[in-house]
């Protein structure tokens, strides 16, 4: 009841109000647990059966992991499986992944995102760029589902994007994404977009969506990037509540991964979907582009932009310790590295302040802003704080943080 949590800002972003009693959070808790450990046992039964099913399957062989991800969530297409679909499945025509995984899950971070931080279990910094072994990957990549439907185009991009980081250990470092960047024209730095860079331990994906609703009112078309999505993959990029559409997809993952072959990028999953999101803003012919980063922000994907017009660091907490710093110093370092030079920084209360501000003045920050330095300062009280724990609306602050960033725009442009 106290975190601002991913999980509120993430989903569907909509406000949260935080007003629960400390019985009500147990319950709540330990209802999710009971919950998590149900999904959990059978994920695990799932994957097992898939296993079983891909060594004695036919050509109507089919993977329930899959059925479970995309049934009754992800909008059913009739597009075509032609050239397509050969081209990005068919041994060996795309060398996106490499044989190195010899059967584990060592995917290894690049650029670092929650989505690849997941599996992620050790660093490498060099790169084999070979096919992997053409069974395993046929019986990764279905043709049906367990009722016997054939996968649709879009259904097999996402499902070829979900297994990227199975396949290939990748260098630390953005020059994956750098690649990318470079190989699609450098979207993110055309002078004519606005692009706000969001990161924090909390709050960021509610503030990212407050500051691209309030330009999206203002006029502007707006490209808004975020993680993890809930229901649909398409929920990571969108534009003026646009999601990008199955077609989209169909068209854009193949040249990416064209591209990945090509120059022999190793991209991972997060890396991939960053590219993704940034042609779609492209070819959306978008003006402000609001960016949330996955991860930290160093190293983070979305970081190879460089000249953005505002920098925005939510807050600042002991998160993912082993990739970040076991410290909130140095947790604050890392989140700072998407700070840029002549660009204005706005960071929000729960911070190190210190640290960030050395930061800024060390990469020539245009300016560091608290929200108080923006806004008229303001105090809030919550009703029914005459318990023994306090509980804060973080939303009251985030939206507070949304509108610092607006005004910040405002007097830049």
């Amino acid at each position: 009841a106290n975190s601002n949590s991913n999980a509120n800002t993430n989903s569907g972003r909509h406000s949260t109000y935080m007003h629960t009693s400390k019985t009500t959070a147990a319950q709540l808790f330990a209802n999710f647990r009971r919950k998590n450990k149900a999904t959990a046992t059978r994920s695990l039964f799932l994957l097992r059966r898939s296993r079983l099913s891909s060594s004695t399957s036919n050509s109507h062989n089919h993977n329930p992991l899959l059925t479970s991800r995309t049934a009754g969530k992800e909008s059913i297409s009739s597009s075509s499986n032609g050239s397509q679909a050969r081209r990005l499945f068919q041994y060996p025509t795309s060398n996106l992944f490499s044989s190195t995984a010899s059967g584990t899950d060592d995917n290894n971070k690049t650029s670092t995102s929650d989505d690849d931080e997941n599996n992620n279990n050790k660093t490498t910094t060099t790169s084999n760029f070979t096919p992997p072994d053409p069974e395993r990957l046929s019986s990764l990549m279905p043709e049906y589902d367990a009722n016997g439907r054939p996968y649709t185009l879009y259904e097999k991009c996402v499902r070829r994007l979900y297994l990227t980081n199975l396949f290939h250990p990748v260098r630390l470092g953005l020059l994956n994404m750098e690649q990318l960047h470079s190989a699609l024209n450098y979207p993110m730095d055309d002078p004519n977009i606005t692009v706000v860079h969001v990161a924090g331990t909390n709050g960021k994906g509610s503030v990212s969506l407050k500051i691209a609703r309030t330009l999206e009112a203002a006029g502007h078309t707006v490209g808004l990037f975020v993680s993890p999505h809930v229901a649909s993959f398409r929920e990571r990029m969108q534009v003026n509540g646009d999601l990008i559409s199955e077609k989209e997809v169909e068209e854009y993952l193949p040249m990416i991964y064209d591209i990945c072959e090509r120059d022999h990028i190793p991209a991972t999953f997060f890396e991939v979907t960053t590219a993704l999101a940034f042609h779609f803003f492209a070819s959306r012919n978008v003006d402000v582009v609001v960016l949330e980063t996955g991860l930290g922000g160093r190293l983070d994907a979305t970081n190879v932009v460089t000249n953005p017009d505002l920098c925005v660091i939510t807050s600042i907490g002991l998160e993912h310790t082993r990739i970040l710093g076991d410290t909130v110093e140095l947790i604050a370092m890392e989140k700072a590295g998407i700070i840029k030079k002549d660009a204005p920084v706005l960071v929000g209360p729960n911070c190190p302040h210190d640290v960030i501000r050395q930061c800024a003045l060390e990469k020539e920050a245009a300016g560091y802003y608290m929200c108080n330095d923006v806004l008229q300062p303001v105090t809030v009280e919550i009703e029914g704080t005459n318990t023994n724990a306090a509980y804060v609306d973080y939303d009251i602050e985030n939206s507070r943080t949304a509108r610092a960033a607006i005004k910040l725009l405002e007097t830049s442009s």
